[in-house]
């Protein structure tokens, strides 16, 4: 199937959504493949709190007004994971398990996905007391004790948002400085949430679920072990761009790299969102590359009529 009218948007975040509505009002056809729910990770984030116009926001209510709006325009959207994308001629064929569609341009919106712990037996707990979703899996950790790794924003935000039913928090981070920003450090020190800094985890203790956790100082390697319910790693994480193999667009870290209006180095492929190479990781950064990218992808259609 072919449609020169359409452009495929792959991953239904913040980026991928935004670039929707700019190829919408340009009075083309934008198709959303989205393996999971529309907002992407925000669905998984407990508070938002720097995103304009809106002081304060459960993540899955700010994901929630992003379909709504996607809704609203009739943007098409096709729950389906992409396997494969391959260039054919000028054009590219977006396969899935159910269908091969070739669209004259394509927009990468897949994000990144969050790294796991380097233990030995880390795949044995997770889902058994290891997540990667506070928002998700929090609740079932109520008048319970958990753990947080992580320094970034992540890390303190979903350490606070724990710190609002579990019996105790307790946040891990390699340094002895958290590289979040300084308005949630503030909220951290002022908080019931413990702080074990300069230290790792270095084993994961239990029988069939997590029952506890051994921390390792990074300044003078002594030991503690700490008992712990639930254990969340918030310590980085890599990019969504397995299924680009064949297109030759990802540097060695696995992002993508583009110029500044969104472009890869194929005509018609652009590039948004966390799965570029970026400094800059946030909602609002993802969508003004969707803004971009809607934009640029537009024009590159308007061009080749």
């Amino acid at each position: 199937m072919e449609n020169k009218k359409q452009i495929a948007i792959i991953g239904a975040g913040p980026a991928g959504i935004t670039a929707a509505i700019y190829i919408k009002r340009a009075g083309f056809e934008p198709v959303i493949y989205e393996a999971n729910v529309p907002g992407g990770k925000i669905n998984f984030t407990a508070i938002v709190e720097n995103y304009p116009s809106i002081l304060s926001i459960s993540g899955p209510d700010l994901a929630e007004l992003f379909a709504k709006h996607l809704k609203d325009e009739k943007i098409t959207l096709i729950y389906e994971e992409v396997k494969e994308i391959k260039k054919v001629d000028n054009q590219y064929e977006v396969i899935t398990d159910f269908s091969t569609i070739i669209y004259p341009s394509i927009i990468i919106a897949t994000g990144t996905k969050e790294l796991s712990l380097d233990l030995e037996n880390v795949s044995k707990f997770e889902h058994r007391g290891i997540s990667y979703c506070a928002v998700c899996d929090g609740p079932l950790f109520r008048n319970k004790d958990v753990a947080v790794v992580g320094g970034g924003d992540a890390a303190l935000e979903e350490a606070l948002y724990l710190s609002n039913f579990c019996n105790s928090v307790t946040l891990i981070h390699r340094r002895d400085e958290f590289r979040a920003a300084q308005v949630l450090v503030d909220k951290i020190k002022a908080s019931s949430v413990k702080l074990e800094l300069s230290s790792v985890v270095t084993s994961l203790i239990g029988e069939r679920f997590l029952e506890a956790i051994e921390i390792t100082s990074t300044k003078d390697n002594t030991k503690k072990v700490l008992k712990v319910n639930g254990l969340f790693p918030y310590i980085g994480a890599k990019a969504n761009t397995n299924f680009l193999s064949s297109l030759d667009i990802v540097n060695n870290k696995g992002y993508i790299e583009v110029s500044e209006k969104m472009e890869t180095s194929l005509k018609g492929v652009y590039a948004i969102g966390d799965v570029i190479n970026k400094e800059l990781r946030q909602i609002v950064t993802a969508t003004n590359d969707g803004a971009i990218a809607g934009i640029e992808a537009s024009k590159y259609l308007k061009e080749l009529d």
